[in-house]
């Protein structure tokens, strides 16, 4: 998939989930049993980056949800988002609780990749080591899910 990224400004990085929604599904936290790595960003940034990924989130074998593309950067959702399982099939929701899409399914993710998680980049250091041990390489920083 290919993609041109358009640099407006950074944003902030934190690896999190938030608590369970009404239906009983429960959130994959970073480092749970199930080995799933969910990344999302701690403040609602101002200003986003503008490219478009269009494709698969998929799950590879460390647990990380990356890009299906010869850039396979781990995406990093935006802040409230969570991923809960329900049976076999883990489903993104956004900060309201509505789904977005599911891990495997086609997503519209509005963002841009960052290299790294660099010092620079707000994140505490043990998800920043948690991070690129599990999940090296690029970061797409999602701004918006269509």
């Amino acid at each position: 998939m290919k993609h041109v990224l358009h640099l407006l400004a950074s944003t902030a990085l934190l690896a999190a989930c938030s608590p369970a929604g009404d239906d009983g599904l429960e959130p994959v936290p970073l480092g749970n049993a199930t080995g799933v790595i969910v990344i999302t960003q701690n403040v609602v940034p101002g200003l986003t980056m503008e490219a478009l990924f269009q494709g698969r989130v998929v799950l590879d074998g460390a647990g990380c949800l990356r890009l299906d593309s010869p850039d396979p950067a781990t995406v990093v959702w935006p802040k409230g988002f969570t991923v809960v399982a329900d049976g076999d099939t883990l489903r993104v929701r956004d900060a309201a609780g509505r789904e977005v899409g599911h891990v495997g399914g086609t997503f519209r993710l509005g963002g841009g990749e960052l290299g790294s998680l660099h010092a620079g980049v707000p994140v505490s250091a043990a998800d920043r080591e948690r991070a690129h041990a599990s999940c090296p390489g690029g970061y797409w920083i999602v701004g918006d899910v269509m």
